[in-house]
C-alpha cells in the first residue's frame, strides 16, 4: 500500500472516526485512539498502525458490540425462556503457504479453511493445520449445541462487560 507520513496520521484517524467530516468523536477520544495505535517520530510510515486501527474499527468493534448485545439478551432470557450465549474467537495463525500476499498478515476470512476443514485453492497447509482444523471443526458446533465454552479456551475477560 501507500505510505502514510506521520504528519498525516492524526488527520487520518480523525477522518476515519468522524466519517470524513461529520464531528462524531471528540479530541480526548481521538487522543486515546492514537495512544492505542501509536505512530510518532522517528517513524517514517504510519501505514501499519493505520491498517491495525482500520481492521479493529471495522471488524473488532462491531463484533464486540454484537457479542455484548447477545450477552445482554442472555441475561434477560435467564429470567424466563431460553438463555442465549455468545462466543468470540481471535484467530492468530497464518498458514505457511497462504496464497494471499504476506503483507496481508492474518486477515478477515483466513480462518475459514480451518473452520470448515477445507483448504481453498492454492493453499498448502502445514502439518499444524489438520489438528487446528479438526479442533475448530469439532469445537464450534459443540459450543453452539451445549452453550458452554471450555474453560481452557475461554478468554480471561469473559463474559464481556
Amino acid at each position: 500500500g501507500s505510505p502514510l507520513p506521520p504528519d498525516q496520521y492524526g488527520a487520518f484517524i480523525r477522518d476515519a472516526m468522524n466519517n470524513h467530516g461529520k464531528a462524531l468523536t471528540n479530541d480526548s477520544a481521538l487522543a486515546a485512539i492514537r495512544a492505542l495505535y501509536p505512530c510518532d517520530a522517528p517513524a517514517v510510515d504510519c501505514a501499519a498502525p493505520a491498517a491495525d486501527f482500520i481492521a479493529d474499527h471495522t471488524f473488532v468493534t462491531g463484533t464486540r458490540f454484537a457479542v455484548r448485545a447477545a450477552a445482554a439478551a442472555a441475561a434477560a432470557a435467564a429470567t424466563g425462556g431460553r438463555a442465549l450465549r455468545a462466543f468470540m474467537y481471535h484467530f492468530d495463525y497464518r498458514a505457511t503457504n497462504d496464497p494471499a500476499p504476506a503483507s496481508f498478515g492474518i486477515y478477515h476470512t483466513s480462518e475459514l479453511p480451518f473452520v470448515f476443514d477445507a483448504p481453498g485453492k492454492g493453499w498448502n497447509m502445514t502439518a499444524k493445520r489438520p489438528r487446528k482444523g479438526r479442533n475448530m471443526t469439532a469445537k464450534w458446533p459443540s459450543e453452539r449445541r451445549t452453550g458452554h465454552q471450555p474453560a481452557k479456551t475461554r478468554p480471561a475477560d469473559w463474559p464481556l462487560k
